[in-house]
């Protein structure tokens, strides 16, 4: 990336500097550990460029520890309207598909 192409992404941001470093057997795991780190926080990101692994666990807890949004796919039933939680408009009986 030192030598970058003009257009490319990373010429605007330089000058780059490697962050973190980790050797995989295969680049299947190399790949499946870049997208799970894709999807930590930023501050998970920071404490595991500094090493600091205890604050990455504490991190993934305080994560698990915030409940999902609930999701009920099955209809709930009222006066002939359908409401489903994945539509943003109700549906009556007769627009449902069977």
């Amino acid at each position: 990336h030192a030598g970058a192409i003009p257009s490319c992404y990373t010429f605007k941001r330089r000058p780059l500097s490697l962050a973190f470093s980790q050797d995989f057997p295969t680049r299947e795991e190399a790949l499946a550990s870049e997208q799970q780190i894709k999807g930590w926080s930023r501050k998970k990101k920071e404490a595991m460029m500094k090493g600091d692994w205890a604050e990455v666990s504490r991190l993934a807890q305080s994560a698990r520890a915030v409940p999902p949004p609930s999701v009920h796919p099955e209809a709930v039933e009222r006066s002939g309207i359908s409401v489903h939680g994945s539509t943003s408009s109700p549906r009556t009986e007769e627009e449902m598909p069977q």
